[in-house]
């Protein structure tokens, strides 16, 4: 009966603690006309083009992520009310609009 007991103990104790494995950021990544290098993520960025044309302007670079920044999938609803899955400042600080990331290597901003 005791050796039940610890293992159900260490079993909810594990089920407990942060899981967070970060995207493997190893080798080049394509973005846009140019590429990505190790430890980096592709930016994306969309924006409404100049006034009077129905164009938007999409532009690429690439962005080394600060240590300790959780690369954790997010979303572009964030500013909304009641949506749980916003962009760290790690990543919105990437965009001059709305940050989305995939998880992986590619942030979009939408801008305006």
């Amino acid at each position: 009966m005791r050796t039940c007991v610890v293992v159900v103990t260490i079993a909810a104790i594990a089920a407990c603690t942060n899981s967070y494995q970060p995207p493997d950021l190893s080798g080049s990544v394509a973005c846009g006309t140019t590429t990505c290098g190790d430890g980096q993520l592709c930016i994306d960025s969309t924006r409404d083009g100049t006034e009077g044309s129905a164009n938007e302007i999409e532009t690429f670079s690439c962005a080394t992520p600060p240590a300790g920044c959780e690369l954790l999938e997010c979303s572009y609803e964030c500013p909304h009310e009641g949506v749980s899955d916003c962009c760290p400042p790690c990543i919105s600080d990437f965009c001059g609009g709305i940050p989305g990331y995939d998880g992986m290597r590619n942030v979009s901003c939408v801008g305006f």
